[in-house]
């Protein structure tokens, strides 16, 4: 029984190399993860779903009883790990880890029914699921460089979003003010007015609306200007992060050779 424990553990673990029993049913999974996306998304499409209701529906039961197998399995071999404590409480420690409920919530609507409770329009919550597509990093050479890029400039990148978040609310804030009295059905609230100011700032511009006051104008310039530098600066560091890490990949495989 330990044996077998052990070889479930090392197939649901994240692989170390490619092209192993462990590798490809981890693929499988992420794959599986990623139709049940594509899924509700064309589930919501009415035409689609009224060619094939019985593929929606029986590919539903598909992914939800391998989800439900992986997550049992998950917990019962739990204990393994060793950052996670020997049995019974490691395995009950590790079945209220973060990415394990959103397991559960993926997959417990899906059973209430039968239960008499009625929670559909929970379904929404196996998107939770997408999370799991951050395992693609062991798989791929090229994400995993963006996740080393990302990583190393994540301080330049944290104040660039916290910039933007300023400019959006600030620029919001005054630009509602300024054009509210003026256009009260255009700029009804600041949450409206952030939609409309986002479209600026990622210079989109979503052309519903535009401010007619002097002020306001000058707000969007200001916007727009800042919207074009941050961008432009946060490019300028992830393209410079780039560069370090692929210098340190070229001398790393100096140094191997």
């Amino acid at each position: 029984m330990n044996s077998l424990r052990k070889k479930i553990f090392i197939l649901l673990s994240s692989p170390d190399e490619d092209h192993t029993a462990s590798w490809y049913v981890n693929l499988f999974l992420i794959l599986l993860i990623f139709f049940n996306v594509l899924s509700i998304i064309l589930r919501s499409v009415r035409t689609y779903y009224e060619l094939y209701p019985d593929f929606f529906h029986w590919f539903e039961i598909f992914s939800v009883v391998i989800f439900t197998i992986e997550y049992l399995l998950r917990i019962w071999t739990a204990d393994l790990h060793e950052d996670h404590g020997n049995a019974p409480k490691g395995n009950i420690r590790f079945a209220f880890t973060p990415l394990m409920i959103i397991d559960l919530l993926a997959i417990l609507p899906f059973y209430l029914p039968f239960l008499g409770i009625d929670l559909r329009f929970m379904r929404i919550l196996r998107l939770f699921r997408v999370f799991r597509l951050v395992r693609l990093i062991r798989f791929t050479q090229a994400l995993h460089l963006i996740y080393r890029v990302y990583a190393k400039r994540i301080e330049l990148l944290i104040i660039f979003s916290i910039a933007a978040v300023f400019a959006l609310v600030m620029g919001s804030v005054m630009l509602y003010y300024v054009e509210h009295p003026l256009q009260p059905e255009a700029f009804q609230d600041i949450p409206k007015t952030m939609w409309w100011v986002m479209g600026i700032l990622t210079t989109v511009g979503f052309g519903e609306i535009s401010p007619i006051s002097p002020w306001g104008r000058f707000i969007v310039m200001m916007l727009a200007f800042f919207g074009v530098l941050l961008f432009a600066f946060a490019a300028a560091v992830i393209s410079s992060g780039f560069t370090e890490v692929m210098d340190e990949v070229r001398q790393d495989k100096t140094e191997v050779l």
